[in-house]
């Protein structure tokens, strides 16, 4: 297990953070952010009484915060264009205990419309990550409060609830929407306790059929057309449903993807994978694992430092060629940071926003507005935003609405060392003002957790069910009441 400065960085994602995580709730630490280039994508769940679910003939957006190391998924939602309010949450404590080898941890989410996807890519171990399914009708006629694993697990699952087994190193990133009626798993293939020196296992893709999660088929990323893929971690769609972009952080380097044809059985769809490998033009040890459309086939990719904070972070423009040899790099240099980089995502036709941590509590740390000459702005109005009872937070997951006027940001704290400073976590409701100039646009933000009226419990000293240690994977999915 790594400790120190590594362990910190590590519990950005997924990585082990057991030292500091005592009782039964927790056990370690861990996009995924909803693709926002077709807005049209919503998903049918027809009920005015269902946690996930949205009134006949309405329009409503449905949020997920995985609350990764404290074993929960909390749900919120309200017609389009609203704060959303607090539905209730998911306990996903599956294995309560502190040994290594008992741990769930949720991550990656997709809700379709049979109901809500989410991955537990530690649970039953690291070596066997599983997806869990519950169906739209789990969450009829429930109220605001929590879901206790008891309700569909009991050493087995029950109550409609689907275990997906992958029995796969890491299972980590979804892509937050069903394509082509597939759900698209990332596999990291890698140990994430181990050192970055053994991630040289290429990663895997899992196609799983959304109707039946029991139906699902792996392709495993090597033999591309200029290099393998190791350590795949956050998937992102292209131009279109056929063509994808992978963030290889076992090698630093992107792999583009042609998915073809996802229609058919998922063995033909996983078989029928094929790409080609682009190597980033700097030396090993750092962060790549979040990937941006840059509007013309290739890909913004977010580049951190891993356990040497004196490296800068910066972004990489990444054009795939006719060959490996011919892809294109430009760099983009971002604010100083001694951090991890979170999530890049596109913001309208011709930007896009970069959430940027600090380990520091005088660290830099905010979003960055990126223009295609640079960066441009860091959003003002969310400085009170990273303040908390205990340590500062910073930014790590970040989504942004259909409507352009709206982002979420899911803030954690750099050192989960000191559980009664780490606990302190934010849901953020962001309102934009000024959007069509993102270059000049402000930001005001309240928290959705902050226990006031309609939302989510605030984090309790003395109760681990309500610690929000580290959210750092927020989708927002566009639900149409049928």
């Amino acid at each position: 297990m790594r400790s120190g400065l590594g362990a910190a960085l590590g519990c950005f994602f997924v990585a082990s953070c057991l030292a500091e995580n005592p009782g039964g709730g927790a056990e370690s630490g861990g996009d995924t952010t909803e693709d926002t280039d077709d807005p049209s994508e919503t998903t049918g769940v027809p009920a005015a009484d269902n946690m996930i679910g949205c009134p006949a003939g309405e329009t409503c957006w449905v949020v997920l915060a995985a609350q990764t190391l404290d074993d929960r998924v909390e749900i919120f939602g309200a017609p389009a264009g609203e704060e959303p309010a607090y539905r209730g949450a998911i306990d996903l404590d599956l294995k309560p205990g502190t040994e290594i080898g008992p741990l769930d941890e949720p991550f990656g989410m997709v809700l379709s419309d049979t109901g809500l996807h989410v991955i537990t890519g530690h649970y039953p171990s690291t070596e066997r990550g599983a997806m869990l399914s519950f169906p739209s009708a789990f969450f009829d006629g429930r109220d605001a409060g929590l879901i206790d694993v008891d309700e569909f697990f009991g050493g087995a699952f029950n109550n409609g609830v689907i275990e997906t087994r992958f029995d796969e190193v890491e299972p980590i990133f979804a892509f937050p929407r069903p394509v082509s009626g597939k759900l698209l798993v990332s596999v990291f293939a890698n140990d994430l306790f181990a050192g970055e020196e053994t991630w040289t296992s290429p990663g895997k893709l899992a196609v799983v059929d959304a109707a039946d999660p029991s139906d699902f088929a792996l392709t495993t990323l090597n033999g591309l057309e200029g290099g393998d893929c190791l350590g795949a971690s956050q998937l992102i769609l292209l131009q279109d449903d056929q063509t994808a972009a992978v963030a290889c952080d076992g090698n630093e380097g992107v792999a583009f993807l042609d998915l073809g044809d996802l229609s058919g059985s998922v063995a033909d769809a996983a078989n029928g994978i094929t790409g080609s490998y682009c190597d980033l033009p700097f030396p090993s040890d750092r962060r790549v694992r979040y990937l941006a459309h840059d509007g013309f086939g290739g890909v913004l990719v977010g580049v951190g430092p891993s356990i040497n904070p004196s490296i800068a972070s910066q972004v990489f423009s990444v054009t795939p060629g006719s060959m490996p040899a011919d892809c294109t790099f430009e760099p983009i240099q971002v604010a100083d940071s001694d951090g991890q980089l979170g999530e890049l995502v596109p913001f309208g036709a011709a930007h896009w926003l970069l959430a940027q941590g600090a380990l520091a509590p005088e660290g830099d740390r905010g979003v960055q507005v990126i223009a295609p000459d640079g960066i441009c702005n860091t959003l003002p109005g969310l400085e009170d935003a990273w303040e908390t009872d205990g340590d500062r937070l910073s930014p790590y997951a970040i989504t942004v609405a259909p409507d352009g006027e709206h982002l979420l940001i899911g803030a954690a704290t750099a050192q989960v060392g000191s559980i009664q400073n780490a606990i302190y976590g934010k849901v953020l409701w962001v309102t934009l003002s000024g959007a069509s100039d993102p270059c000049t646009m402000t930001a005001s933000a309240v928290d959705l957790t902050d226990g006031g009226a309609g939302r989510a419990p605030a984090p309790l000293g003395g109760d681990e069910k309500t610690w929000r240690r580290s959210p750092i994977v927020v989708t927002l999915t566009e639900v149409q009441g049928a």
